[in-house]
């Protein structure tokens, strides 16, 4: 998913790193829950339901923040754990699990510090990394209330990053090694191993599954970089779609990739790679098109200049029914349910759901103006952010309401 358009401010200090990594929220796990209640302790969740509503689907659930001004929420499992970023003072922020109140993560290193999460799977377990400016990175894990730093690859300044993790409880990310490059690494059972490189200097780790497969780009001796699938002890290289250049974001269960290649033509394109062939998923009549998931039955979603589309099969259907034709797909589940964001005929940007061919407008706070929805489970709830009657940005999780509550949902 597109994390940037909810993750809090950055300062100059660790820009040149966030570079490195286009972080997505995987949210991966088996069975579904009920929807969790809130509960004391903790921030209170507050149920408000939008005043454009017109069906009986779903139901708004504004999350709070851990007392700052601002929170959003990136990720959800089948269990119902959302997780998210909360500012706790005017320059930080500190992510936070919601499973029925919003409990704070806490951070590793001694002072103020930020922490950012980028995934969460079906055992709770919850990956990111925290800041100590200007120049400290750590990958951290979350797990069974226990914030730990991972370590690196050998640098003795802290610099790397988790970027996913499995339902296996595997991590991967990128470290600096103790000779300075970059290189993609895979946490698991207390040790962090390092994936090496395509023979170049540099690599980073995007994505794992539960067999431990893991894609991410890598330098070739060239200088150029190229995507990789890591797989029982060697990388191999996926090529690219025309020129030398190409980065793969996401995997699933069976081993199909997706990410992005520059063509001979010099456009970004989406690809999709299984069974070592690397196809171009192709564009909506713009210069380029990006993935943000791919699912089980290997339909991907992403965007294409200022649509949002489902790939399935070599068929790329655009998300219609947009007042303007402007969307912007954040996530997808395994029902090929997509969420996002679009532009309403207000000309505020609202969340939405698309599900097989119809678009649903999700609403918002009353009285607040925009919305995004981020990541969706398996089960259907979904969570993004909200802007609340006095414009402040809160983290909200809309999910199916009973027959007797009113929805947030409506076909534009």
């Amino acid at each position: 998913m597109a994390f940037a358009s909810v993750r809090p401010s950055t300062r100059a200090g660790r820009c040149r790193v966030h570079r490195l990594w286009a972080c997505g929220i995987a949210a991966s796990a088996v069975g579904c829950a009920q929807p969790l209640q809130p509960r004391d302790g903790g921030p209170t969740a507050t149920f408000q339901w939008a005043d454009w509503a017109d069906s009986s689907e779903y139901e708004i659930v504004d999350l709070g923040t851990l007392g700052g001004a601002k929170s959003a929420a990136t990720g959800i499992n089948n269990q119902g754990h959302v997780i998210g970023w909360s500012a706790v003072g005017p320059d930080f922020s500190h992510a936070f699990v919601w499973d029925g109140a919003m409990r704070d993560l806490g951070t590793v290193g001694d002072g103020p510090a930020e922490v950012v999460p980028n995934a969460i799977n079906a055992r709770g377990q919850i990956v990111g990394y925290e800041s100590d400016f200007p120049d400290i990175l750590r990958a951290v894990l979350w797990d069974s209330g226990v914030l730990r730093d991972l370590g690196t690859l050998g640098d003795q300044l802290p610099v790397a990053i988790a970027s996913a993790v499995s339902d296996a409880g595997q991590v991967v990310g990128a470290s600096q090694t103790a000779g300075g490059p970059l290189h993609a690494f895979l946490w698991r059972d207390g040790a962090m191993t390092d994936l090496g490189t395509l023979g170049g200097l540099r690599s980073a780790a995007r994505d794992v599954n539960d067999a431990g497969q893991v894609v991410g780009w890598s330098q070739v001796a060239s200088g150029a970089y190229h995507a990789f699938l890591w797989d029982g002890g060697a990388m191999r290289d996926l090529g690219a779609l025309g020129r030398d250049t190409s980065d793969a974001l996401k995997i699933n269960a069976s081993g199909q990739v997706t990410g992005t290649s520059v063509t001979a033509a010099g456009e970004t394109h989406a690809f999709f790679w299984s069974d070592g062939v690397m196809q171009d998923i192709g564009t909506l009549a713009a210069p380029e098109s990006s993935p943000v998931a791919i699912n089980q039955s290997g339909q991907v979603a992403g965007n294409s200049g200022p649509r949002a589309f489902l790939w399935d099969g070599g068929v790329l259907t655009p998300l219609d029914s947009l007042a303007d034709g402007y969307s912007h797909a954040n996530g997808m589940n395994q029902r090929a349910q997509i969420v996002g964001r679009y532009r309403a005929r207000s000309g505020a940007l609202h969340a939405f759901l698309w599900d097989a061919g119809r678009l649903s407008d999700l609403g918002g706070l009353p009285d607040g103006d925009e919305s995004e929805a981020i990541a969706i489970n398996r089960c259907g709830a979904i969570v993004g952010w909200a802007r609340s009657a006095s414009g402040e940005m809160h983290a909200v999780l809309w999910r199916r309401a009973s027959a007797a509550t009113q929805t947030v949902a409506r076909q534009p």
